[in-house]
C-alpha cells in the first residue's frame, strides 16, 4: 500500500474559530474525552474528515453527535455505536450550521460567497440537497478546485467539485473498501512505492509537491 511522509516546511498559518450553537439540552465536551469506539469508528469511515465538536444530548437513543470539519454531523449511542445522521437526534430549537450569513463553516468559506454559477448548478441538477459547506482545495487532475459539500436528508452526502470559473468538473461520494472493485483492490495491494508530500511557502502563495521516493515530481498543488 502506498505510503505518504509529509516533509513540513515554514508554513504559516492562521486559525479562527467558531462554534454551532447548542440549546439547553445538549452540552459541548471535549474531542479528546469521546469513547476510543466513536474516534475509531469517524477515523475508519470518515478518513478525508476530522472531528470538528462533540456535544452529549438528553435524547432516548443517542448519547453524542459529533459535527466533522466537513459539516456532517454523526450520532453515537452511549456505548459508541453509530446511529446515523446527527442531524436527526437534535432538540427543537436546535439551529446547527453557519455558513449561510457568512460564518466560517467549519474553517471553510462562506457559503454566501459562493458563485452563482455554483449554486445554480446545484439547484438544478440536485434540487432536494442543501449546501452545507465548501472550502477550496487543490487536485492533481483539475489544479486549484472548491468542492461544495451537499445533503439530502437521509441519503449520504456528495461532493461536487468545480473550476475557479464555477464550471462543475466532478462528483464524489463515500465508499467503503470493501465495495471497492476488484482491479481497485489489486491495484492498491500491489502499489508499495513511497511519495512525499512537500510543503512550500513562498510568503504569498502555498504548494504542495508529491514526489516519489525516486525524486519524481508526481504533481504540483
Amino acid at each position: 500500500m502506498k505510503k505518504v511522509i509529509l516533509v513540513m516546511f515554514v508554513i504559516a498559518i492562521g486559525f479562527t474559530s467558531c462554534k454551532k450553537d447548542t440549546n439547553d439540552s445538549e452540552q459541548a465536551i471535549s474531542i479528546s474525552s469521546l469513547p476510543s469506539t466513536v474516534t475509531t469508528y469517524v477515523s475508519n469511515n470518515y478518513p478525508d474528515a476530522s472531528i470538528y465538536q462533540a456535544v452529549t444530548v438528553k435524547e432516548k437513543d443517542a448519547n453524542y453527535i459529533l459535527t466533522l470539519n466537513t459539516d456532517e454531523e454523526l450520532a453515537f449511542d452511549k456505548s459508541g455505536n453509530y446511529l446515523g445522521d446527527g442531524a436527526n437526534y437534535h432538540h427543537h430549537g436546535h439551529h446547527g450550521h453557519h455558513g449561510a450569513n457568512g460564518n466560517c463553516d467549519n474553517g471553510g468559506i462562506p457559503l454566501d460567497s459562493l458563485s452563482s454559477s455554483i449554486t445554480g448548478y446545484v439547484t438544478t441538477n440536485y434540487p432536494a440537497y442543501t449546501i452545507k459547506h465548501a472550502d477550496k482545495d487543490s487536485t492533481c487532475q483539475y489544479g486549484y478546485v472548491t468542492d461544495v459539500v451537499i445533503f439530502e436528508s437521509g441519503v449520504p452526502h456528495i461532493k461536487l467539485y468545480f473550476d475557479p470559473t464555477g464550471t462543475y468538473l466532478m462528483s464524489s461520494s463515500r465508499l467503503m473498501y470493501a465495495n471497492l472493485p476488484v482491479a481497485v483492490k489489486d491495484t492498491i495491494a500491489a502499489n508499495n512505492t513511497v511519495e512525499y508530500y512537500v510543503y512550500l511557502y513562498n510568503g504569498i502563495t502555498h504548494k504542495r509537491v508529491t514526489i516519489t521516493d525516486s525524486g519524481v515530481v508526481v504533481c504540483e498543488q
